[in-house]
């Protein structure tokens, strides 16, 4: 019997057999083709014998997808192109990270013309042949372009406290569809910052619009917040990570990342990081709004409020952190209410986590 490498492609026309081939075949009416294309003419030989291919293609192919969906069934989701081995031409004068997106392909075309090329592709690399290099460059306006990447789509304006990056719907590009709900996340850095400058890596996950920082519009459609903080200087590979804490219990739809070199508009020109191997954790047990206990905690004249407090709550901790990610306190509980007035901390929503003894509540808090 005639043998050939194929791959899964078959049709018929004009009483002749097609078929796709990696290099050549052996049949005696077919010698070897430029296009890789054997045609066999329908004879009762060769009917049997393009018969018994289609069946085993077919066999290979339903195989193929019942591992997929088996494996499918249980992979549990990840960012696109963690690990940065992947690059495209997005025609701005330097190859972008699949899956991810800088500042000179901002929604501000204006901007983007303009903007500097914080970011390229490193062989510095933890595994694999490639990390993510973001840089802190200075710009025509004197501001500091923090280096960044996001998995989303950054939002450009010419006062940088306007900017933002957030999930764009209109490409898939920048958004990235997301329905688990992990444990922490983890990332692979080095780092040379300049003049005691922050390295920051930011994670939410949300349903509908949003963005990081989040807008006021869009408080309600968070679920959960993930941030990396690195000072000091990392010459070699560092291992960080942190939980996501979690608000809702509801299905997120989306995660929006940032990877940056600086610490947000404060961010120091020259600071350099390297990215490699961003990595979702998922555990049993993650740190769910009201989970293990009911948190009954409010805000009011400057001071925070336990309205159930009980003397089993004495040295509790207590962590309040902004809808960033960051924390903005932390203490232990000595009493059934928390004097928070010295801290000047801006009004909005704001996240508040207590632990205590194994048990852990997490909730929105409103301060006004």
């Amino acid at each position: 019997m005639p043998q050939m490498r194929v791959q899964i492609y078959y049709f018929s026309y004009h009483n002749k057999y097609f078929f796709e081939a990696y290099s050549s075949c052996q049949a005696s009416n077919c010698s070897r083709l430029r296009i890789k294309t054997c045609t066999f003419v329908k004879t009762e030989q060769t009917e049997k014998y393009s018969q018994n291919l289609i069946i085993m293609t077919k066999a290979v192919l339903f195989t193929t997808m019942f591992i997929l969906s088996v494996v499918g069934l249980f992979a549990q989701q990840q960012l696109g192109n963690p690990g940065f081995e992947n690059w495209e031409d997005e025609g701005v004068g330097r190859d972008e990270p699949v899956k991810w997106s800088g500042i000179k392909t901002s929604d501000n075309s204006t901007i983007n013309s303009v903007a500097p090329v914080n970011w390229d592709k490193s062989t510095t690399a933890h595994s694999g042949s490639f990390s993510l290099k973001v840089e802190n460059a200075s710009t025509i306006t004197g501001a500091v372009a923090t280096g960044s990447m996001t998995s989303g789509r950054f939002h450009a304006t010419f006062n940088p406290q306007d900017g933002y990056v957030y999930s764009d719907f209109s490409n898939s590009k920048w958004n990235t569809p997301f329905t688990d709900r992990p444990d922490s996340v983890v990332v692979w850095v080095q780092y040379q910052p300049a003049n005691n400058d922050t390295l920051q890596a930011k994670f939410l996950l949300h349903v509908d619009s949003c963005s990081i920082a989040v807008l006021p519009k869009w408080s309600n459609n968070v679920i959960a917040m993930a941030q990396i903080t690195l000072t000091g200087t990392h010459n070699n590979w560092v291992r960080l990570s942190a939980p996501f804490v979690y608000s809702s219990n509801a299905k997120p739809e989306y995660i929006l990342a940032i990877l940056t070199a600086g610490a947000g508009l404060n961010a120091q020109a020259g600071s350099v990081a390297l990215y490699d191997d961003v990595e979702l954790i998922y555990n049993p047990v993650s740190i769910d709004e009201s989970q293990n206990k009911e948190l009954n905690v409010f805000y009011a004249e400057g001071k925070i409020h336990f309205k159930d407090f009980s003397p089993s709550d004495l040295g509790a901790d207590i962590q309040i952190y902004d809808l960033s990610g960051r924390k903005v306190f932390e203490q232990k509980i000595d009493g059934p209410e928390i004097d928070i007035s010295a801290l000047n901390i801006t009004k909005g929503i704001y996240i508040i986590s207590v632990s205590n003894e194994g048990a852990q509540a997490v909730k929105k808090l409103v301060i006004y």
